[in-house]
């Protein structure tokens, strides 16, 4: 619902813009499609750039002759969940003031969503569907048109990206001159596009690109009949016994005082509390999606220890294996005073506790999903590029 209504927040802004004489709105519903597989190859030097038409995060569509104007045209590959693509999205928005006079750039997003499984979004707060390329772009306040091919993946075909990111630079007669990396840093530090720089200026200087193709490895680009991953991932998923054990307040409190390496998403619920059971489902994917990272979630239900067959089958319904903990405890108040004095009693409950106990969120009442995603995903242990 919060996703719903962040997206047609944006629509209503494009909508004003298109009256004061901005873009005109599209109407799109992304819809992925399952292609057969196929061979992808990579565009190759000196071959015209593919003919594009697809929806951009801004709300309109997106031709190969709205960037006629440029001298340079620019398509990267990106994905949303990708560190190596998420840390040139603040070194492209500077190569975009660089020289906004005379290139054009443009990020595409390949991936279908039919693929992706849940434990490969573990360094973002969103995955890879048309909703999340919107809030991404909102969120970075990205200078360059992100565009979505994730419904039928047939402009990325053409193209051919082997890796995400991967950058194709064109002409002005828009044959391509240069492939590969970005430059030689896909992590938090060290790179500013050098590679991608030394093309541009190659070309218009009319100079030769030494290299001109540099493939470099990076995230896999989740093509709609490659769903290996997501297939395992399921298989392993649904293989895990789902358990539920008692526990005592005094061993509670050893779980939020936390002398572990990891953060601690803990959160309260029960099977008479309807908003607990609804939002049950968006804490089970984050702990898919945050599997290999250093977070631990639990799961403590206040039902009557009387009840704990029916939380018991509640969690077997949904199917939520992990670290699933029902309280022998039904006295409210000293269930307050050791979890975490100011909370009212309110369900659903959520903390975020660091390493030697200190909260880092509370959430009282529903969490928001996206805001707890970018909590943990921005949290210092965490973090969304790579290291070197």
């Amino acid at each position: 619902m919060v996703l719903l209504r962040r997206v047609l927040f944006c629509g209503i802004i494009i909508l004003l813009e298109s009256c004061n004489g901005g873009p005109e709105p599209i109407s799109f519903e992304p819809d992925p499609q399952l292609l057969e597989a196929q061979a992808v190859v990579p565009l190759d030097i000196g071959e015209k750039v593919p003919a594009f038409d697809l929806p951009g995060a801004n709300g309109r569509r997106y031709q190969l002759s709205d960037f006629d104007d440029k001298e340079i045209l620019v398509v990267v590959f990106l994905s949303n969940h990708c560190p190596q693509s998420q840390v040139y999205e603040q070194r492209l928005k500077e190569f975009v003031v660089d020289y906004r006079q005379d290139v054009a750039v443009v990020a595409i997003s390949p991936n279908s969503p039919l693929s992706v499984p849940d434990d490969q979004l573990g360094y973002s707060d969103v995955d890879d569907t048309y909703e999340s390329l919107v809030l991404r772009s909102q969120e970075q306040d990205l200078n360059f048109p992100y565009l979505y091919d994730g419904d039928d993946q047939q402009v990325s075909i053409k193209f051919g990206p082997p890796w995400l990111p991967t950058v194709f630079v064109f002409d002005k007669s828009r044959k391509l001159k240069y492939r590969g990396r970005l430059d030689v840093a896909p992590w938090q530090f060290g790179g500013n596009t050098e590679d991608l720089r030394l093309a541009v200026n190659a070309i218009k200087e009319e100079r030769e690109i030494i290299r001109p193709i540099r493939d470099t490895p990076g995230c896999k680009i989740y093509w709609s009949w490659d769903q290996n991953d997501k297939k395992t991932l399921e298989e392993e998923w649904n293989n895990s016994v789902v358990t539920l054990r008692e526990i005592t307040l005094d061993s509670l409190k050893t779980i939020l005082v936390n002398f572990s390496s990891n953060i601690r998403v803990i959160n309260f619920w029960a099977t008479w509390c309807g908003p607990c059971k609804k939002e049950f489902p968006e804490f089970l994917r984050m702990k898919r999606m945050y599997r290999h990272r250093p977070v631990e979630f639990f799961s403590v239900s206040l039902d009557s220890p009387d009840d704990q067959q029916k939380a018991l089958d509640f969690l077997t319904q949904i199917h939520a294996p992990g670290l699933n903990f029902i309280l022998d405890e039904s006295r409210k108040d000293l269930i307050i005073e050791k979890v975490y004095p100011s909370w009212s009693g309110t369900l659903p409950f959520t903390l975020i506790v660091d390493p030697l106990g200190e909260i880092q969120r509370v959430y009282e009442g529903p969490f928001d999903p996206l805001e707890l995603r970018r909590t943990l995903v921005d949290h210092r242990l965490l973090g969304r590029l790579l290291v070197p």
